[in-house]
């Protein structure tokens, strides 16, 4: 890895310096909910929310993790009928994420992402089934991708402008999860879901329309 970061600090060193000029976007602002009608007979639906915004420490984690194994995941999967579903954090993007694929529900999905933070409110966990979940996160977000894929995120996360030891240590917080934090957690997913969410479902214009009113726009790519 030195080596690998050796290279990259002498290519780029060798560049001259420039003033680049200020690009400026305009990006559409994103409804909360968004319907997207394809050829298909089932549906996909994510709902993200910024990790950061809603509140979110690393101690949280772990109970994002236990609301995906205990809620997310059994409650589409084995009683509405989803092929997969999960919820999840995404420490790379920055997000809190619920989503399912091969779904044959609309609105359900939407109750059941909605329901997710009272769920995390009152869900039961013990001492040693955090102590898994806090393993599987911190095993999740630390999992090596190669040394050349390693470099080359840490290069990517300099030139966004990441802070790498605030990283860290929002790493490292993941460990100190205690039982007490359950309610924090809990909070900062009913805020990320009320203030911060965003969520796109693609699927068959048939079942969206039929949802029409939990989406202030469906857009049709048929």
């Amino acid at each position: 890895k030195e080596t690998v970061t050796g290279v990259f600090r002498d290519f780029l060193g060798a560049l001259d310096e420039r003033e680049a000029a200020e690009a400026l976007y305009r990006l559409p602002a994103a409804d909360g909910s968004e319907g997207v009608a394809i050829d298909s007979a089932i549906q996909c639906c994510y709902c993200v929310l910024d990790m950061e915004k809603s509140g979110f420490e690393g101690r949280h984690l772990p109970f994002i993790q236990a609301l995906g194994d205990l809620y997310t995941t059994p409650l589409m999967r084995f009683q509405k009928g989803a092929y997969g579903a999960a919820s999840s954090a995404s420490l790379s993007r920055g997000l809190v994420i619920h989503y399912t694929y091969s779904d044959p529900n609309v609105a359900e999905t939407l109750d059941v992402f909605a329901g997710s933070p009272e769920f995390l409110e009152t869900v039961q966990i013990n001492r040693e089934e955090l102590d898994g979940y806090i393993l599987n996160m911190f095993g999740a977000v630390t999992a090596p991708s190669g040394m050349l894929a390693d470099v080359l995120a840490d290069l990517y996360r300099v030139v966004e402008g990441t802070d790498l030891a605030a990283r860290a240590d929002f790493i490292n917080d993941i460990k100190n999860a205690q039982l007490s934090d359950q309610a924090d957690a809990a909070a900062a997913l009913k805020k990320g879901m009320t203030e911060f969410s965003t969520t796109v479902t693609a699927g068959n214009e048939e079942k969206l329309r039929a949802a029409k009113d939990r989406f202030p726009r469906i857009i049709s790519y048929r």
